[in-house]
């Protein structure tokens, strides 16, 4: 017998990895139909087709053999108990109902962010949010923040997003017990996904507040006019699932996914909306857009429908205010402010992006329909007896705020958080 001939037994004992591989994803296809299938998925493939055809010229001996295999067999179970204990560490199945996927990232900004400070810290704790690790059995304050990307604070650090820094600033008032505030903000979210995320997140009850701020993304699917296409997908696009269909099935493994969200979690946005990259990459090509735009086609007037859009937010709020009934939860309802007004300075007005796909609106208008959100926001509060925070008509629209539109920089979060913890916390 030839030496080759008495290794076949081995090769092929070496390549069940590869051959299981090749097994489970054939069953992938036949049981989803299609599989979504990437650039990373075909380096996946070409690595297991490299690694058949390579065992033969890696494996010249019977001693080189059982080292080889013997390393397979460590390294395949090494793999799989990380797997079980990363399950474990994370009380619900892996993007099970969370606003967010755990995960840490540290990026430094590149935009011209005026106010914000890097390197930003951006940690998602394994209870979906934004926030330090935290247990329900021991803070006895919980308090849950829910809205945009105003709230989600995506180019401001850790400590210095307004919903940490609140915890910060409710303690220095004198609260003794411990006391937790997460953040579930996510960019491009409107008003209905925020009543979807309040009933069905898995740790909604848990919390004895939350805090709603909303009305900017709703004005933004007015002036886009994807309304409805938002509401068609609320359940896809409002919180992160366990299942993922025609995804391979290594995507789907508990121990992928932390990878993929400890390399970059990506940017999940409705359609129609900006994507915030980590680094604010997009900012300055957007506010150079809306001033071409309006140089050619600025819209001074509001849109005929905004009424109708302005009765189906009155419905989204009442939605709000019901689902946090359910949940056993009290609700505190905060307008949106904004950096628009008629006499924003020039200097002010090139630090805007806000836009349509052909137009852009003036400062004066926008800050009109904002004003009409906000009111709908106030009166509905009112009328189902729920407290609310106007904001919006005490923060100074400038740069000792925001950096946009609408976002708050460091300072900005600041004062955010000091009015709402006064809002809580007399």
């Amino acid at each position: 017998m030839t030496a080759s001939g008495s290794l076949r037994g081995w090769w092929l004992l070496a390549s069940i990895p590869a051959l299981v591989h090749f097994a489970l994803f054939a069953w992938n296809v036949i049981s989803d139909g299609y599989l979504i299938f990437g650039r990373l998925d075909l380096v996946v493939l070409s690595l297991f087709l490299l690694y058949l055809f390579l065992i033969p010229f890696l494996i010249r001996s019977r001693r080189v053999a059982i080292g080889w295999i013997t390393v397979l067999i460590l390294l395949v179970a090494s793999l799989s108990g990380a797997n079980v204990i990363a399950s474990y560490w994370i009380p619900q199945p892996y993007f099970s109902n969370y606003p967010w996927p755990p995960m840490k990232r540290v990026r430094d900004v590149v935009g011209n962010l005026p106010g914000v400070q890097g390197p930003i810290e951006f940690s998602i704790n394994r209870w979906g949010l934004r926030g330090p690790e935290f247990s329900p059995d021991i803070s006895a304050q919980r308090i849950l923040c829910v809205g945009g990307s105003t709230t989600e604070c995506l180019y401001v650090t850790d400590p210095r997003s307004w919903p940490w820094r609140m915890e910060t600033i409710l303690q220095q008032k004198g609260i003794k017990c411990p006391l937790f505030v997460g953040n579930a903000g996510r960019s491009g979210q409107i008003a209905a996904q925020h009543a979807f995320l309040i009933r069905n997140y898995v740790a909604t009850e848990k919390f004895e507040w939350i805090v709603v701020m909303c009305g900017i993304n709703d004005l933004g699917a007015l002036l886009h006019g994807n309304r409805r296409e938002r509401e068609a997908s609320i359940a896809q696009d409002t919180l992160f699932y366990q299942q993922r269909p025609h995804e391979a099935y290594y995507r789907r493994l508990t121990l992928w996914r932390m990878g993929e969200t400890i390399l970059d979690v990506g940017n999940p946005t409705a359609g129609g909306q900006i994507i915030q990259d980590p680094a604010g990459k997009w900012i300055d090509k957007f506010r150079a857009s809306r001033r071409e735009k309006l140089a050619k086609n600025g819209i001074d007037e509001r849109p005929a429908h905004l009424a109708a859009d302005l009765i189906d937010y009155r419905r989204d709020l009442l939605s709000v205010v019901e689902a946090a009934r359910l949940r056993g939860t009290q609700l505190l309802l905060v307008t949106q402010p904004t950096m628009w007004r008629a006499d924003l300075p020039k200097e002010l007005d090139e630090l805007l992006w806000e836009q349509t796909d052909d137009a852009a609106y003036t400062t004066r208008v926008l800050a009109e329909m904002m004003a009409e959100y906000n009111k709908v926001l106030i009166e509905v509060a009112k009328e189902a007896g729920t407290r609310y925070l106007d904001l919006a008509n005490q923060l100074p629209a400038d740069t000792t705020v925001f950096y946009d539109d609408c976002h708050f920089n460091d300072s900005g979060c600041d004062k955010v958080a000091e009015a709402i913890a006064k809002a809580l916390h007399p």
